[in-house]
């Protein structure tokens, strides 16, 4: 799992979408098919996340269901297959300290190129 480092001016539309209260530097892109979600504290680290998808010309988060917010639930510890036209956006937090924001879309996306010849529009 190879993680590319980005830069804010690159996934500022995503995140104003996604963690508009983000103020760090770190960003990543992986490729992945699918997506395991922590949305818990866990041995001092805490993971978020939120999923963006693409229709057309318009980016709209999906809003997750009570059952998949809820660590209680098995629900929330499924993994899922990460949809051609999704960005997974996750904020990880590791014992206090701000990890960064990660991207992952499936390596087949319509939204991001493979080679990662990004363009001012990639979203």
């Amino acid at each position: 799992m190879d993680r590319i480092k980005l830069t804010k001016d690159r996934v500022r539309p995503i995140l104003s979408l996604t963690f508009p209260e983000y103020k760090g530097r770190t960003f990543f892109l992986t490729y992945q098919e699918k997506y395991n979600p922590k949305n818990y504290w866990s041995g001092g680290t805490r993971y978020y996340f939120k999923v963006l998808e693409k229709n057309g010309d318009t980016l709209r988060l999906l809003e997750p269901t009570r059952a998949i917010t809820n660590p209680y639930n098995d629900t929330a510890h499924q993994e899922f297959k990460i949809q051609l036209n999704w960005v997974v956006v996750e904020h990880c937090i590791f014992c206090g300290h701000n990890m960064g924001i990660r991207l992952y879309v499936n390596p087949n996306n319509e939204l991001i190129p493979k080679k990662l010849e990004l363009k001012e529009d990639f979203v």
